[in-house]
């Protein structure tokens, strides 16, 4: 392997120079090298530009007839970062489109910061994972918001950021981001209690609600009537309420049981209406009011007797009641 040797350039940062004010701002040690292009691990490094660009594969060509151009016309390129992974093999973190612009203008190195604080590390700790990512959304060909945020939930993941600090590293909004958090963590525990996630069947919202259940037995029973609800999200945040007001697990469970019980004559009711001569298939609208009969029926009434209710909110549930025994007298009409 050749040496690569300290370049002669001043140590001062120049303008457009990310990539070291990258490393100050994360106090890596590093020193700048002049690196013979033969010596760069070629592979490795194509696996660092898909990990920053989420498997994007291909370098950006005209990104890199851009920086060729620069090159051919006498121009100078601010210098990439580089670290010696343990087998001792030299990989670039950032500069995967600097690199093949040198091999095309015919130069035999190209200058480099080369870690030493990281030497030694995989590729995929935390600390290397950070450089390479806050450099490439520095500057160079743009990274697209959407893997920013991606990236940027993977520092949080490593226990190495707080959401706001994610966020303001790969330039995202920390609202997303929290978002994007919850979601992963959400499908995650569903994972991990064997519910098999599909979109149609336990959307990402509906999801994040089961994520809201304690107990993993609770969770996977409650899960597992997602599917069966005509409205998702809705019955799922009512379920969910529900079961968290229960005090115990043996309980909570006999919330799901009577839920199941629900759903199960709901469809049976959907398929009797698919059967009727001409017959239409009952509207969402008709299965949420049948729900949320369901809902009164079960109120427990005794337990109005002891609640410290203001006198405003018992006068609100009066006239509430009031007008509702005067709907439901008409719907029975109707029916």
């Amino acid at each position: 392997m050749s040496a690569v040797a300290p370049t002669s350039e001043s140590p001062v940062t120049q303008a457009g120079d990310f990539d070291r004010a990258v490393l100050e701002e994360l106090r890596e040690p590093f020193e700048l090298i002049d690196v013979p292009l033969d010596d760069v691990d070629f592979d490795r490094s194509q696996r660092v530009l898909n990990q920053v660009r989420l498997g994007l594969g291909a370098v950006n060509e005209e990104h890199v007839e851009t920086l060729f151009t620069v090159l051919d016309q006498g121009g100078l390129l601010p210098p990439g970062i580089a670290h010696r992974d343990p087998e001792g093999h030299l990989v670039i973190l950032s500069g995967n489109h600097r690199f093949p612009a040198y091999q095309k203008a015919g130069r035999i190195s190209m200058p480099m910061y080369l870690a030493t604080g990281l030497d030694g590390l995989p590729t995929t700790d935390p600390r290397v994972q950070d450089a390479a990512l806050r450099a490439n959304v520095a500057h160079g060909d743009p990274v697209s918001a959407e893997h920013r945020i991606e990236q940027a939930a993977r520092l949080v993941e490593s226990g190495h950021y707080s959401i706001k600090e994610a966020a303001r590293a790969l330039r995202v909004s920390e609202g997303k981001l929290r978002d994007h958090v919850e979601k992963m963590k959400s499908r995650r525990r569903l994972t991990e209690v064997g519910v098999p996630l599909s979109d149609k069947d336990i959307p990402i919202s509906v999801a994040r609600r089961l994520n809201a259940i304690p107990s993993d037995d609770v969770l996977k029973a409650a899960a597992s009537l997602v599917p069966l609800m005509a409205q998702k999200a809705e019955e799922t945040n009512r379920l969910v309420v529900a079961i968290n007001e229960a005090r115990s697990e043996r309980d909570q469970l006999a919330i799901v049981a009577e839920k199941a019980k629900e759903l199960k004559a709901a469809g049976t009711m959907q398929a009797q209406a698919r059967g009727l001569k001409g017959g239409a298939l009952v509207t969402p609208k008709i299965r949420r009011l049948d729900g949320a009969l369901g809902a009164v029926i079960r109120f427990d009434a005794d337990e109005l007797k002891g609640a410290k209710l203001p006198s405003e909110f018992r006068d609100r549930l009066r006239t509430r009641i009031d007008e509702a025994a005067e709907a439901l007298a008409s719907l029975r009409h109707q029916l």
